[in-house]
C-alpha cells in the first residue's frame, strides 16, 4: 500500500498494518503485532506503543486525535491518552471515553457518499463505486472520484480539523466480477493513500490517477469478456461427463433467534444473529459448478442465502447469491461456504440442500 506525500510515495505493508484516518495532521496505524504507530503527513513515525486487540469494542473507525490527544485502548475497559509527542497524559475508562467522543460530535461536519461510475452510457456493461465527501448540509465538498475515505463508513459523520482528509485510490489488479448491482469487484487491489483539502486539491500524481482509472476500465472489459466465455462454458459444461453430484446440507430447528439444535454441523457464527453455515474445500484436481439450492422451512424469511467462495488461504471472498445464480465455477483447492442468514427470530425449522456438480480438472 502506498501513501502519497506530494508526488513521492511511501509504503506501508497492507498485509500487516491497518491505516486509520488522519486527524490534526497525524494518523494511527495498527499492526498485527499489537503495536501501533503514529505517522505525520510526511510519513515520519512520531512514536509507537502497545494497544489492545479489543479496541473495536471502543469504536469502529480506529483511534484519532481530538483536541491534541489520541486515545488508545490498553484493555477492554481502559483507554490511555497520548499527546502529539507520544507522552502518556491521561487514563480513562471506556465509558468515559465514549462520553468524550459524544462531546466532540459537534466537530463532525462532513459525511462520505458513494456514486456508481460508468465508462459508457450503457451501465449494464459495468460500473465501479466511487466515493466523495459532502458537508452535513448536503453540499458536495469533494467529488466522487476516490475509492474510499479510510476509517469512515458511508453516511458516517467525521471531522477534518487539520483541513485535509485521507482518501484512497485503488488500482484493480486481480480477477474481476460483477456483483448483484452490476458493480465491478476484484480480488486484489494496489492501494494508494493521499490527502485532499477542502477545495478538492489532492496529493496524487496524474500518473497514479490515470493508472487507477485505466485499471477499472480494463477490469470492466475483462469482466464482460469473461461473462461471454462463462456463458459458453455453461453450455459446454452440460455436455461434459459429470463425475458426481455434491450436495451440502445445512439446517436446524430454530427458536427465539438462536439455534436449539446445533448438532447438525450448523455453527452459530455470531451471537444474536440467526446464521448457519458450513465450509468445505474443493478436492485437488477437481472443480465444482454450483447449480441450485432447494429449501424446506416454516415461518421464516431470509436476508441472505449464499455460497461464499475463498482462495486456498481463506481470503478474497466472493459471493454467489444461491437462489438467483447457477452454473458458477469453483476452482480446485478453493474453500466454499454454504451460508444462510435468517431475518430475525424463527419458530419453525430450516433445511437447505446446496447442489454442485464435480468434475475432473
Amino acid at each position: 500500500m502506498e501513501f502519497c506525500r506530494g508526488l513521492i510515495p511511501f509504503t506501508i505493508d497492507a498485509e500487516n498494518y491497518e491505516v486509520g484516518r488522519f486527524s490534526e495532521g497525524l494518523a494511527f496505524i495498527s499492526g498485527n503485532d499489537s503495536r501501533f504507530y503514529v505517522l505525520d503527513t510526511l510519513g515520519n513515525k512520531i512514536f509507537d506503543g502497545e494497544y489492545s486487540l479489543n479496541w473495536s469494542n471502543v469504536y469502529n473507525d480506529g483511534p484519532c486525535y481530538v483536541n491534541g490527544k489520541i486515545y488508545v485502548p490498553i484493555d477492554i475497559d481502559n483507554v490511555i491518552a497520548y499527546d502529539k509527542e507520544g507522552h502518556k497524559v491521561d487514563k480513562i475508562t471506556k465509558d468515559g471515553f465514549r462520553k468524550l467522543m459524544e462531546q466532540s460530535d459537534t466537530l463532525k461536519r462532513f459525511v462520505s457518499f458513494e456514486k456508481n461510475i460508468s465508462f459508457s452510457d450503457d451501465t449494464s456493461e459495468g460500473k465501479y463505486k466511487a466515493v466523495g465527501v459532502k458537508d452535513i448540509n448536503g453540499k458536495e465538498i469533494i467529488p466522487a472520484i476516490y475509492d474510499g475515505v479510510p476509517g469512515v463508513y458511508q453516511g458516517q459523520k467525521f471531522s477534518a480539523p487539520s483541513g485535509v482528509i485521507l482518501v484512497q485510490l485503488s488500482q484493480y489488479d486481480g480477477e474481476s466480477w460483477k456483483d448483484d448491482e452490476g458493480v465491478i469487484q476484484t480480488t486484489d487491489n494496489k492501494l494508494y493513500y493521499g490527502y485532499v483539502d477542502l477545495k478538492g486539491n489532492d496529493t496524487f500524481s496524474q500518473a497514479i490517477k490515470k493508472n487507477c482509472k485505466d485499471s477499472k476500465e480494463k477490469a470492466i472489459k475483462e469482466c464482460n469478456n469473461n461473462s461471454s466465455e462463462d456463458s459458453q462454458m455453461e453450455d459446454a459444461v452440460e455436455e461434459e461427463s459429470m463425475e458426481e453430484e455434491v450436495v451440502v446440507t445445512i439446517g436446524a430447528d430454530v427458536d427465539n433467534g438462536l439455534f436449539s439444535n446445533p448438532s447438525g454441523n450448523v455453527p452459530m457464527r455470531w451471537k444474536g444473529d440467526v446464521i448457519c453455515s458450513k465450509t468445505q474445500r474443493v478436492p485437488e484436481g477437481k472443480y465444482l459448478v454450483y447449480k441450485y439450492v432447494d429449501m424446506d422451512y416454516q415461518r421464516q424469511s431470509f436476508d441472505y442465502v449464499r455460497v461464499w467462495v475463498y482462495d486456498r488461504n481463506g481470503r478474497n471472498g466472493r459471493a454467489i447469491e444461491a437462489r438467483e445464480n447457477g452454473n458458477v465455477r469453483i476452482g480446485s483447492g478453493e474453500l466454499y461456504e454454504v451460508f444462510i442468514h435468517m431475518n430475525g427470530a424463527a419458530d419453525g425449522h430450516v433445511k437447505a440442500n446446496f447442489h454442485f456438480q464435480q468434475f475432473n480438472e
